[in-house]
């Protein structure tokens, strides 16, 4: 494509180590667009980037300290348009999405991986863990949105059978971001959609095990106050309950989220 269409200006994903080496070979002027953490440009972009955008002052911070990247080679744009603007009318005849009058549940997934901190044991527990949380809650829907490498659909029908969950949906291929935009609480151990449902205003929850991601907090989330760490997953549905309707709890999360997003994902 490059060699066809002779772009002179080439915009890349944060992790498109491929195409940028071809685009520098060929010298091409590259642009670096943070699409996650910042710490995902370490592989190439202090090295053979032109120039890089990120979301908010934070992540430029971040990079000029943590990755001593030339400061004139890095640029705030704040969120670029990404975010598409949803109709709930356009989603509301997905069977993964419940009626309105309950409060929606967002399970993402994670495959068990000791590289990214959780082993398979680990994994199984969390499952068990917020389905007996979620039987408990009246009027709630629990929607199990599978990771792009979890393919154990019956592990998770399984455990929904053993622990009595009946109100639930599982999906793959659902858009991520039209179940946030419809969600009222995202649940994860990790993962990127946690920073998409902060940016959207949703009320996340992350349980903590092994993992580097949540212990060193490179999102900074536990320092800003806007997610809610579970470290001992007894207490996860009573933090679910906070989470869905306890206002003082919303309220919190809220405000903090306020300045997270100034600060890691907003221009002037």
């Amino acid at each position: 494509a490059i060699l066809r269409y002779k772009p002179k200006i080439i915009v890349v994903a944060d992790v498109s180590f491929n195409i940028t080496i071809i685009a520098k070979s060929l010298s091409k002027t590259v642009v670096a667009m943070q699409t996650g953490h910042a710490d995902e440009f370490i592989l190439f972009v202090p090295l053979l980037a032109d120039a890089i955008t990120v979301e908010g002052d934070y992540w430029k911070e971040y990079l000029l300290i943590k990755k001593a990247v030339n400061p004139d080679k890095v640029w705030v744009t704040g969120v670029l348009p990404r975010l598409p603007n949803f109709d709930f009318k356009k989603y509301e005849r997905s069977t993964s999405l419940p009626e309105r009058s309950k409060k929606i549940v967002v399970f993402a997934s994670t495959y068990s991986s000791p590289a990214l901190g959780m082993l398979e044991y680990e994994r199984i527990e969390q499952i068990y863990a917020i389905y007996n949380a979620m039987k408990n809650i009246k009027d709630s829907h629990l929607i199990v949105k599978l990771h792009v490498h979890d393919n154990d659909l019956n592990t998770y029908k399984r455990i929904a059978k053993e622990t009595g969950l009946s109100d639930y949906s599982i999906v793959k291929n659902e858009d991520m971001l039209s179940l946030l935009e419809n969600c009222d609480l995202l649940v994860t151990h990790f993962s990127g959609c946690s920073y998409e449902a902060i940016l959207m205003g949703k009320n996340v929850i992350l349980t903590s095990y092994s993992s580097d991601f949540n212990f060193d907090d490179i999102w900074d989330y536990r320092r800003y106050g806007v997610v809610i760490a579970v470290d001992n997953l007894k207490d996860l549905e009573c933090h679910i309950r906070k989470a869905l309707f306890n206002p003082e709890t919303t309220t919190r999360l809220k405000i903090n989220r306020g300045k997270y997003i100034f600060d890691h994902a907003y221009k002037m």
